[in-house]
């Protein structure tokens, strides 16, 4: 028979089989495999490496985006929500500045600049006005809304607190205390606070903190013989009033580690030991503290460490601050308040960080080298805890159960890899021809689209599309170790 092609219908036309486009569809099914199995990779990663820390956007008060680096340092304040530090701004406007990081908004706002090279925070206070007080090495600051300004300049400075519808600081000179009272911005008042426990030939008498109990100051004072036979020393600690009634509070045995004896036997302790009230010494280093806690003494020391260091205080808790200690690794907490809580951070599978509490262990949170250094531990109100790390760079928040809350969806992730932030930066990720490791991501996870592409030309093109798989097979091999290292360490 002869079969009658309709007028208005060309015959259609299929290009016949053969070598080429064979050779075409084997290369094709193999770049779909590829890529499939690429992308099981990246779903394997996703599961197995935590995503990175957020990255900390820093703004000027303004609002305008900070391109500088920013490194900040020291104590840290807990403000609720809020963590107050001092950061430095690298580059041209290389200065000191007050920082508020807030972390829903993961933005930290620089205030200032401040007058100081100090590298932390002293203390602080809420005021009668709702105004933040803060102690930034010898600066006593007044931050309203976003304008900071300076209230004065202080000395050796033992307490701050709020007191009535003022703000007072107590300053040693010597042996001579000051209370300075400050109302609206402006120095109000001064007074001497003479001292009832003085120093002798015999007796060294140093006053070490003060402390407000919300009707007046008390100032504690370290009582001990100048000469000692041996350690440990027994130091005398006295609570005394500004009307001058002295108590006391009880003996603390200072050990080696905190007292020093020297070869004709005089003795000196290291300065900061003793926590009470809401200044804390951010900047110095022990081994260990005594906190006084209005009725008792707490030691603080972690075995096996040599120095401890006060990462951070609550603000605005009077009498007394609830401090944040940790060791000069940053492995161990110890957060003090009604109840003493300790939290260890852990290192899970050689690089990422956990966190244990409470006897319970948390599952890995970050790698470490997201928050390394400068790493903080931070009570979140209403529970949990925030970490700050890469000196004020990136952040993580963890829920009460100690797994984190805020990890980056696969998209945020994806889109991270192109983005410079700080542990790129720090390995020169994006620069030269190292950049184009970024690509194999991406080269890697189209094969199954490419794949379908030489599958569709293969009949028509059968070169060109086995050249397209060839091609796209070769570089995906190429990029093999570069695609499971970006996978490791960035993704």
């Amino acid at each position: 028979m002869i079969g009658i092609v309709p007028a208005n219908r060309a015959p259609s036309y299929r290009a016949p089989m053969g070598p080429a486009s064979d050779r075409a569809a084997r290369i094709g099914v193999g770049v779909i495999l590829l890529g499939v199995l690429a992308w099981l990779t990246l779903a394997v990663a996703s599961a197995v490496v935590p995503s990175p820390a957020r990255e900390t956007r820093f703004v000027e008060a303004r609002g305008r985006l900070v391109l500088d680096r920013v490194y900040c340092h020291g104590m840290v304040a807990i403000d609720r929500d809020l963590v107050w530090s001092v950061c430095q701004r690298d580059g041209a406007r290389s200065r000191n500045y007050l920082a508020r990081f807030d972390a829903h908004a993961g933005t930290t706002t620089l205030l200032g600049p401040i007058r100081t090279d100090a590298s932390g925070l002293g203390g602080g206070v809420v005021g009668p006005d709702g105004e933040r007080i803060f102690l930034v090495g010898n600066l006593l600051l007044d931050v309203r809304g976003d304008a900071v300004r300076t209230l004065g300049d202080t000395h050796s400075t033992l307490g701050l607190a709020r007191a009535g519808n003022g703000v007072e600081v107590v300053d040693r000179f010597g042996s001579d205390l000051r209370v300075t009272r400050y109302e609206n911005g402006h120095v109000a008042a001064r007074r001497p606070w003479p001292r009832a426990v003085p120093a002798s030939a015999e007796h060294h008498a140093q006053a070490e903190a003060a402390y407000f109990d919300g009707a007046s100051w008390h100032v504690l004072v370290a009582d001990h013989p100048r000469v000692a036979r041996m350690l440990p020393l027994s130091v005398g600690v006295r609570d005394q009033t500004e009307r001058g009634a002295t108590r006391l509070l009880g003996v603390v045995r200072l050990s080696a580690e905190t007292a020093t004896r020297g070869d004709d036997g005089s003795v000196s302790v290291v300065p900061g030991w003793l926590l009470a009230g809401t200044i804390v010494s951010g900047s110095s280093i022990a081994k260990e503290y005594v906190r006084f806690d209005g009725s008792r003494f707490e030691r603080i020391r972690f075995a096996g460490d040599p120095f401890v260091e006060v990462a951070a205080t609550v603000l605005g808790v009077e009498p007394h601050a609830r401090a944040l200690i940790t060791e000069i690794a940053q492995r161990r907490f110890v957060v003090t308040g009604e109840t003493t809580t300790r939290v260890e951070r852990r290192l899970v599978r050689s690089r990422f960080d956990a966190l244990r509490a409470a006897g319970r262990d948390g599952p890995p949170l970050v790698a470490s080298f997201w928050m390394d250094p400068g790493f903080r531990l931070i009570p979140r109100e209403r529970g949990g805890y925030l970490l700050l790390g890469a000196l004020g760079g990136g952040y993580v928040t963890v829920g009460r159960d100690l797994a984190r809350d805020d990890a980056l969806s696969f998209a945020e992730r994806l889109a991270r890899l192109f983005v410079e932030d700080r542990a790129k930066h720090n390995s020169d990720f994006f620069h030269g021809a190292s950049v184009l490791r970024v690509a194999t991501v991406p080269w890697s996870l189209a094969g199954p689209l490419v794949g379908a592409l030489v599958l569709g030309l293969r009949r028509r093109r059968a070169r060109a599309a086995s050249a397209l798989g060839a091609t796209w097979i070769a570089f995906a091999l190429l990029g093999a170790w570069h695609f499971a290292y970006v996978l490791r360490y960035f993704w």
